[in-house]
């Protein structure tokens, strides 16, 4: 039921009782449900640790920025009382 092409694709044989006049049976070729599942949880999988890497990464930068407001509020003061 099953054949392999060089395509990369998985062939389906296509079993009818009745074909029209001059029609053979054809092999449909396409992804079968199990490699979509596979690409879908994969994809999902990489999502997700894009996701928790781009928010560590902003809670970091706010963190920076916050530090430096600090510092330049330190700094401003310091020119206003001398």
């Amino acid at each position: 039921m099953f054949l392999k092409n060089k395509k990369g694709f998985t062939p389906l044989e296509v079993k009818r009782k009745t074909f029209k006049k001059g029609h053979s049976p054809k092999l449909l070729t396409g992804f079968t449900l199990i490699e979509l599942l596979v690409v879908i949880a994969i994809i999902s999988t990489l999502a997700s640790v894009v996701l928790l890497t781009s928010q560590r990464g902003m809670g970091r930068s706010r963190d920076a920025r916050r530090i430096q407001e600090l510092y330049q509020l330190a700094q401003s003061l310091q020119l206003y009382l001398a």
